[in-house]
């Protein structure tokens, strides 16, 4: 019995542990990235407008910073340039979710 209390032990400790592994590398896959749906606030350069406005950032914002909404200011300067997928991230994350 004893064996078999701590194969279950095991089992479930294996799975908590894994269990964020996994969701990680759902990630860009229509899973949900570090800090999407919890509340949870994301380092600079790691959210949807980062994911979403690379290339724009690239082509628009090269010289500004991440980090204290210099980029994302930039963005917004520019955001008649932008894809439509980086408007949508603007539109719906930090201030200018509705």
């Amino acid at each position: 019995m004893k064996k078999f209390a701590m194969l279950a032990t095991a089992v479930g400790l294996a799975s908590a542990l894994s269990a964020p592994v996994f969701a990680q590398g759902m990630m860009g896959q229509g899973g949900m990235g570090p800090g999407q749906g919890t509340g949870q606030r994301m380092g600079p350069g790691m959210g949807p407008v980062a994911m979403q406005c690379q290339k724009d950032i690239e082509a628009f914002c090269a010289d500004e910073r991440h980090g204290r909404g210099g980029v994302r200011d930039c963005l917004e300067a520019n955001k008649s340039k932008v894809s439509d997928a980086c408007k949508a991230a603007l539109d719906s994350t930090g201030v200018g979710r509705r």
